[in-house]
């Protein structure tokens, strides 16, 4: 992929030097996301880190934090995000069958309680439903409770920074 190919709505710019030393070191290519983001390379460099962060540094498990997401990219209708992060899911430990009822967890009887908590709390944050807080703490502690709260708010966040953009999905990236 070329630095001006249409990835989003905006005209494109050169993937910031510094960043692509970083992917190269990685051995991986910037994501369609990062390239959109790099007409602010100040953004763009704090926004990853956050992400590794979140993504790489939490004590919270992946497999919660990736069920949270996927069910964020069910919500807000983010297609990249769930092409991204539903392989991530599973590789995490998440069932082809329990991602298929994400829209209908409530009635399925595929997760756990520790999961009906995590997306109880997806649904909380995202669409104001009910949901008691303090049951948190049985499965979490203070730490992770942070963890999982700003994954989720930062999925929300990007969901709503991908539409905006309008970012395509990646061409490598997919069910």
């Amino acid at each position: 992929m070329n630095d001006k190919e249409d990835i989003s709505r905006l005209r494109g710019t050169p993937f910031p030097s510094e960043m692509e030393r970083l992917y190269r070191k990685l051995g991986r290519k910037p994501i369609n996301l990062h390239r959109a983001l790099a007409p602010a390379p100040a953004v763009l460099e704090k926004y990853l880190e956050l992400v590794q962060s979140l993504r790489f540094e939490a004590k919270c498990p992946q497999r919660d934090r990736e069920l949270a997401i996927c069910r964020v990219a069910r919500l807000r209708g983010s297609d990249y995000e769930w092409a991204h992060h539903s392989p991530e899911a599973r590789h995490a430990g998440v069932s082809e069958e329990q991602l298929n009822a994400l829209d209908e967890w409530r009635a399925s009887s595929l997760f756990a309680d520790r999961d009906r908590v995590i997306l109880g709390y997806v649904d909380y944050m995202v669409v104001d439903a009910k949901f008691d807080s303090r049951v948190l703490e049985q499965y979490y502690d203070e730490q992770e409770q942070v963890e999982l709260t700003m994954t989720i708010g930062m999925y929300l966040s990007i969901a709503a920074v991908l539409r905006a953009l309008e970012v395509q999905l990646d061409d490598n990236v997919g069910n």
